[in-house]
């Protein structure tokens, strides 16, 4: 069940960042708002908790990231929490992360050597990648 919620709800969040053009910058909101609430369980708790109302959570919601984020999440996180699946926003956030990854078709390589890269040996590497030159673990 949770993967039909994440999957209905992010791609509607992705279908609204293309209709308004908003990917990228809903892109780089989205995966702050993974972090915070990854970062931080209190606030995940807190939504959660079935003795806090609806309009009590909106509340938290609205002074958490009022004028942190842009419109369209916050319209966002307040149908998620009217909807009662404010527990599902880390999956949430993570379908459209990779639903917005396959779009701009963002790939992740990771490199393992035996012996550390020379720089010369790094570039080249980087010079082969075609979106974000990234480089870790090496």
């Amino acid at each position: 069940m949770a993967k039909l919620v994440s999957k209905v709800y992010g791609d509607a969040l992705f279908e609204e960042a293309l209709e308004r053009q908003e990917v990228d910058a809903l892109f780089e909101e989205v995966k702050s708002l993974q972090a915070v609430f990854v970062n931080n369980q209190d606030l995940a708790g807190l939504l959660d908790n079935p003795k806090i109302g609806k309009e009590e959570k909106n509340g938290i919601i609205q002074e958490v990231f009022g004028g942190r984020v842009s419109e369209t999440l916050m319209g966002f996180l307040t149908v998620i929490v009217e909807k009662g699946r404010q527990k599902e926003i880390n999956a949430i956030c993570e379908y459209f992360i990779n639903t917005v990854k396959e779009y701009k078709k963002i790939g992740v390589a990771y490199v393992t050597s035996a012996v550390e890269l020379k720089e010369e040996q790094k570039a080249q590497l980087l010079g082969k990648t075609a979106w974000h030159n990234q480089l870790s673990g090496v």
